[in-house]
């Protein structure tokens, strides 16, 4: 469970910023700070002032997912 959530919060991630999967998901870092998912790192990124919000969705004990949002750059 712990590495389908760590998967899904860098490819929520890449899909949010517009590059999907053509992105290498090692070059992101996603950390738990605060008991909430935290962007660390992003290799390639340009720099923005917005912060990434991530919302981890639990939908049964199999499967999870993740929601990634932010206010405008």
């Amino acid at each position: 469970r712990a590495m389908a959530l760590v998967w899904v919060r860098k490819e929520a991630y890449l899909k949010a910023i517009g590059n999907g999967l053509s992105r290498d998901p090692r070059g992101v870092t996603i950390v738990d700070q605060d008991c909430r998912p935290q962007l660390l790192c992003d290799r390639a990124a340009e720099p923005c002032a917005a912060a990434w919000l991530f919302d981890d969705l639990v939908i049964d004990a199999d499967h999870v997912a993740c929601l990634v949002y932010t206010a405008r750059c």
